[in-house]
């Protein structure tokens, strides 16, 4: 040790000799100063980081949101050997459900259920959870990290701090936010009022109106196939129908139609309209607490609300983030009846999968209409459209999918939240879910084997490459609604040759070395 650096450690053992209170306190002292020149740096940084960033994802040569910061197109492992480790540790999660929610995940999902009953005056409306982390196809921010970090400190520092989480959690762009559609059950109308008597005049027999009538009809969009028009039934007692009024267009036939786009703004009201102190408290360290950071936004039919820690209003790498609740919530009319004539044809399909009494059990649990409309039709007719979907068949399928077929989606799922979605930001990984579907109808349940698992792979993997090429995937529902309609055309193009340069060597772009340094 040089006599310089050894007289300065004598100095503080003495110091530490004769005034330690002194030497505490003035290292207690340069630690908080320490911090709050941090904290101030950070606070003043943040507004210019929120106000550039945008600039900065469309300028910056690197991609800087998600681990491709560091590609280096170079796997450790062999693609089998990768698809087997997403076999053995990511296909068995529990999907989620109002039975294993946080507490402040329900609470907050129960807040904007109420407010929508009231922004809408109705209390027949029901929340369901849909989407990738009910179907165990994803794993929700809140609950993935509210049980990796533990310890009080780092949770702290996570909290405060953006850059605290490193992204090199295995597979981590496989998390995902909390899929809520607010569902009025149409159903539920005929329980509410007692069928009528009717005399005949000359015969005094009785006759009983039809108790199967619903509060809605539907009237088809021939030029959105997979759309459809909500007529409100001018059958039903007006005592039903009258707080759906205010919600309705009058048209020139006289007939009532629900709008989507006033729905849709009812809906971001009722969540808009919500007191911030009555959401969880963003729990900083110990008994402090503050009211979290809140994000507002309308994403098509969705209304994305995200509650983060204070402190955390930027991240360099989507994977850093921590949340309170992430939720896109939707508003749908489950109904009943049979399924519309657009998607009959389902039922009657030569396939392989799902079993015939899957088939009859998705049949009878009719549709949900949800309030998005399509980006073919204008003016008055836009704002009446409503989509034909089915998410709760969809999550019940998901159930049923063989977990060879679940490891080689989730790999594919990887790829394109890492690599592909930069190229065409309107791709979504539901497309990428309903080519997983028609390729389980098109196998049968042996060539899903574990032995297998790469040709598995590879086989939906090129399905998915068709699509692409041919400007068409239809929906697993309704085979004439193809969902690439609104992608830009030049994006396709471009992504077509992303995907078979991904071909020749899929490896590194599901598990890449540079990843785990990034």
């Amino acid at each position: 040790m040089k006599y310089s650096e050894y007289r300065t450690l004598q100095h503080y053992k003495l110091q530490w000799e004769y005034q330690p209170k002194t030497l505490l306190l003035f290292i207690v002292i340069v630690y908080l100063l320490t911090c709050f020149l941090v904290c101030s740096v950070y606070i003043i940084i943040s507004p210019l980081i929120i106000r550039c960033w945008s600039h900065m994802r469309k300028y910056c040569p690197i991609k800087i949101k998600r681990r491709t910061f560091c590609f280096c197109n170079f796997a450790r492992r062999r693609l089998v050997k990768i698809l087997k480790s997403i076999y053995d540790s990511q296909t068995q999660w529990q999907p989620l459900s109002p039975g294993n929610l946080e507490e402040q995940t329900k609470t907050c999902i129960m807040l904007i259920k109420n407010e929508t009953c009231t922004t809408l005056e109705c209390d027949q409306i029901e929340y369901a959870l849909v989407g990738s982390s009910a179907e165990g196809l994803g794993k929700s921010y809140v609950l993935d990290l509210q049980n990796s970090y533990k310890d009080q400190w780092c949770r702290f520092l996570l909290r405060f701090f953006c850059c605290c989480l490193p992204c090199n959690t295995s597979f981590s762009c496989l998390r995902t936010d909390i899929d809520v559609i607010m569902k009025y059950n149409d159903r539920a109308s005929q329980n509410s009022y007692k069928p009528s008597i009717r005399y005949h005049s000359k015969t005094k027999t009785s006759i009983k109106t039809d108790q199967s009538q619903s509060l809605f009809n539907l009237e088809e969009c021939t030029h959105s196939p997979g759309f459809t028009k909500v007529v409100l039934n001018a059958d039903v007692p007006k005592s039903l129908a009258a707080s759906w009024q205010n919600f309705c267009k009058s048209s020139s036939n006289g007939k009532s139609y629900l709008s989507s786009s006033v729905i849709r703004k009812g809906v971001f009201d009722s969540v808009n309209s919500i007191d911030e102190h009555s959401l969880p408290a963003s729990r900083i360290f110990g008994p402090l607490k503050h009211p979290p950071f809140i994000e507002l936004e309308t994403k098509g039919p969705a209304v994305k609300l995200t509650l983060s820690p204070i402190g955390q209003a930027w991240y360099w790498n989507e994977n850093q983030k921590f949340v309170i609740f992430e939720a896109d919530l939707v508003f749908g009319i489950h109904s009943h009846k049979p399924w519309p004539p657009c998607a009959q044809g389902w039922a009657s399909r030569s396939r392989f999968w799902p079993s015939p009494t899957d088939i009859a059990h998705l049949t009878g649990s009719g549709y949900v209409l949800v309030a998005k409309s399509s980006k073919t039709s204008e003016g008055h007719e836009n704002d009446l459209e409503w989509l034909i979907s089915f998410p709760h068949c969809e999550t019940y399928l998901s159930s049923r999918i063989p977990r060879v077929a679940r490891a080689c989606y989730l790999a594919l799922k990887i790829i394109l939240k890492d690599h592909l979605t930069y190229v065409c930001e309107s791709l979504k990984t539901y497309q990428l879910k309903t080519v997983l579907f028609w390729e389980l109808e098109k196998h049968p349940l042996e060539f899903w084997d574990i032995g297998n698992i790469e040709e598995c792979f590879l086989c939906l993997f090129d399905a998915f490459r068709v699509c692409i090429e041919r400007r068409h995937c239809p929906s697993y529902w309704l085979e004439d609604h193809n969902l690439l309609y609104d992608c830009d055309q030049h994006e396709l193009t471009e992504l077509l040759l992303v995907l078979t340069k991904i071909r020749s060597n899929p490896a590194p772009y599901v598990e890449d070395l540079g990843s785990m340094w990034c």
